[in-house]
């Protein structure tokens, strides 16, 4: 049985869900902010994890790599 937890998103679903652009949440991955699994050329988040980040972070300022870098140090 399939709930929303279960869901899975790629890249350019996760940027549409959360109205930025792809470049910000490969951004996000790569400073390892939010987790995705590589398959093939491509990530998928699960919907569990895109919680976790929109969680952990709410209130950050997560504006460029810089910040990004800073806000994870810190948590």
């Amino acid at each position: 049985m399939t709930t929303t937890n279960d869901l899975v998103f790629t890249t350019e679903e996760v940027a549409d869900l959360l109205k930025v652009n792809r470049k910000l949440i490969d951004s996000l991955r790569k400073t390892g902010i939010l987790h995705g699994i590589k398959l093939g050329k491509s990530f998928i988040f699960s919907a569990n994890e895109i919680d976790r980040f929109l969680e952990e972070y709410e209130g950050a300022n997560l504006s460029n790599e810089f910040q990004m870098t800073q806000e994870r140090n810190r948590r």
